[in-house]
């Protein structure tokens, strides 16, 4: 409830200290503006050029993963393939050839 008996003051204080920084204010902003907006225009460029760069290093990335994932998949599965083909050449070797009647 203290606050309420002090409201008074506060906005007064408040109000003062709005008129007073007012004219800091607008002497301020130009000279803010003069220094960042060349600096917010710069940087706007340098990541629109560097936009394509970008991405792509991150595609290549993707890719090298993707490549890498791959890889994980299937270097496991060599033995099997090659077990798979050396029963594969034993079954031709080991089999006769079909017969084929001719009319």
């Amino acid at each position: 409830m203290l606050w309420l008996l002090f409201l008074p003051f506060t906005i007064i204080f408040s109000l003062l200290l709005g008129l007073v920084a007012l004219p800091l204010a607008l002497v301020a902003v130009p000279i803010v503006l003069a220094v960042w907006l060349p600096l917010a225009i710069l940087k706007f460029v340098f990541r629109l050029v560097l936009l394509p760069v970008v991405l792509l290093i991150a595609a290549a990335g993707v890719l090298v993963g993707a490549v890498a994932i791959v890889g994980v998949l299937v270097v496991p599965l060599i033995p099997l393939g090659f077990l798979a083909l050396c029963g594969w050449l034993l079954w031709r070797l080991t089999t006769r050839p079909a017969r084929t009647t001719s009319f």
